[in-house]
């Protein structure tokens, strides 16, 4: 990570971390980096989105780049739309799963891949030095959002009619609500939405971070399954017609036994449970892991050759649809997939207990190098004995260290958490 970037973009507290300024040079290093440089741009629903895009687009065009912004979009939309239209570069103004004090800046390349970290270096570099370039003839700026009807129906491209199904969709008050209403309605699904109010309650008790919301929705109306999605729509999370909830860990299981899978290897990451690696293993597929981040997994993925991969959050990654994780059209895949089959005979695996603490620090580096954390993990990894795991790891976007202890029963797994938990400072020093 360097000093804007983390592990999923810039992001931050807006006032704050992140400032229209950081926005306006991030968009004028992006726009050198390439001669006569396209750069196509969305944004989530968050009320500091729109001048936060205003000043990215101020940026590139004062360094010659012209751009194009969609308006409301998601991510996985924006990575597509790069791609396909030939843009040199995806820019989504997001902060994702966070809360709406929260915003961001996520940028794809051309193949509609995240940058990878030398990229992000170089950018960086520009922006510390205050390398800012103001071109005589700025670059064009134009507002299109009717081209995202080219991501529609990609991914309706890619589902049978869905009628006779009754479905449940949070859109955490994000960037999906309008897309996803699109999809569902022209694949002839009855869809029943909440999480569809604006962008001061992004991802607030609603979506893929809260998915007791669409847990009680389906009960409640009685509806086939449902889908969450977080802010900006890169991930998802399922439930059944009884409310029962399901990660990206179901879901990849899910799509182990579809064609998507078309080698036996699946990469995940650290946090992925162990029951998914021995339920796939006695399969004859191979689970393969790494760094926590979707970028992190696509890479791996890249450098293996596999086309399915994930995070148990819910970042799930068919590479032969598309280049990274996409929520809506994840969940277009499993509405034709359990249309005609047991929901839970697919879903379902003997999954281990696992608990995870999120503890506050004002030095997350300092923490990790703590001596009593360091002997509280090694103490947990020996009582577990290989039958289990122990996770401690500074989050890529908070001041937050997360630990996450897997055992063979729930109560050993909380115990274990708990006494990492009270070895970490909260101050860091």
């Amino acid at each position: 990570m360097g000093i804007f970037f983390g592990t999923d973009g810039i992001r931050g507290i807006v006032g704050e971390d992140l400032s229209y300024n950081i926005a306006l040079k991030c968009g004028n290093a992006l726009g050198q980096l390439k001669k006569n440089c396209k750069i196509l741009i969305g944004r989530d629903s968050r009320v500091s989105g729109e001048m936060l895009s205003r000043s990215f687009c101020l940026g590139a065009t004062l360094s010659g780049a012209n751009v194009v912004d969609v308006g409301l979009a998601t991510s996985p939309c924006v990575s597509y739309l790069a791609q396909v239209l030939n843009f040199d570069y995806g820019v989504v103004i997001s902060a994702s799963h966070n809360p709406s004090e929260y915003n961001g800046i996520k940028i794809f390349d051309h193949t509609g891949q995240k940058l990878d970290d030398k990229q992000e270096l170089i950018i960086e570099k520009y922006m510390v030095h205050d390398i800012c370039t103001d071109y005589s003839s700025m670059g064009e700026y134009k507002y299109r959002p009717s081209i995202k009807k080219r991501y529609v129906d990609y991914v309706c491209s890619h589902s049978k009619r869905l009628t006779g199904l009754n479905i449940g969709i949070d859109c955490s008050n994000g960037a999906s609500k309008y897309l996803a209403k699109q999809i569902f309605t022209k694949l002839g699904a009855t869809v029943k939405f909440t999480g569809m109010g604006g962008g001061q309650k992004i991802n607030y008790k609603c979506g893929a971070t809260y998915p007791q919301k669409i847990s009680h929705f389906v009960k409640k109306n009685g509806l086939d399954f449902g889908f969450a999605f977080d802010g900006d729509a890169d991930r998802i999370i399922m439930v059944n017609s009884c409310g029962k909830i399901y990660n990206g860990d179901n879901i990849l299981h899910c799509l182990s036994y579809s064609k998507y899978l078309t080698r036996n290897i699946i990469v995940v990451t650290s946090m992925s449970n162990l029951g998914l690696e021995i339920e796939l293993n006695k399969r004859g597929i191979k689970l393969e892991r790494a760094d926590v981040g979707d970028k992190y997994v696509i890479q791996k993925m890249q450098q293996l050759n596999a086309n399915l991969g994930g995070e148990q959050a819910g970042h799930i990654i068919i590479n032969n649809l598309l280049p990274t994780g996409d929520g809506v059209m994840v969940a277009v895949v499993l509405s034709s997939i359990v249309c005609k089959a047991n929901i839970k005979d697919l879903m379902e695996f003997s999954a281990f207990p696992q608990v995870t603490i999120n503890v506050s620090t004002q030095d997350k580096i300092r923490a990790m190098g703590g001596e009593e954390l360091s002997r509280a993990i090694n103490y947990a990894t020996e009582e577990l004995a290989g039958m289990g795991r122990v996770l401690v790891r500074p989050s890529g976007t908070e001041n937050k260290i997360r630990v996450m202890v897997e055992a063979e029963n729930l109560s050993r797994a909380e115990m274990l958490a708990k006494f990492i938990a009270t070895k970490i400072d909260s101050k860091g020093v």
